[in-house]
């Protein structure tokens, strides 16, 4: 699989690898890694704290995210949490 470049949606977000795939339909070899540690920037605070890496999916969506209390990283953004295979 030939590699992906970043790009930015105006200024919105850089895409990166994962997402960049969801958009070209390319091959996803990701898993989410439940139970295992991360990190999570709280933008509001202003810092960084450790989570716990959580999986749900809906039938149609799968989102992997990083959580702590009630912060966690928004289903869909990239988070350490996926694991590339």
């Amino acid at each position: 699989m030939k590699k992906l470049k970043r790009f930015h949606v105006g200024n919105l977000t850089v895409l990166g690898q994962r997402e960049m795939m969801d958009l070209s339909g390319g091959e996803k070899t990701f898993k989410c890694r439940t139970g295992e540690t991360c990190n999570l920037f709280i933008e509001i605070m202003g810092i960084t704290v450790q989570g716990k890496c959580y999986y749900s999916s809906n039938g149609t969506t799968v989102s992997c995210y990083c959580k702590n209390g009630n912060y966690s990283t928004t289903p869909g953004h990239g988070t350490s949490c996926w694991e590339k295979l």
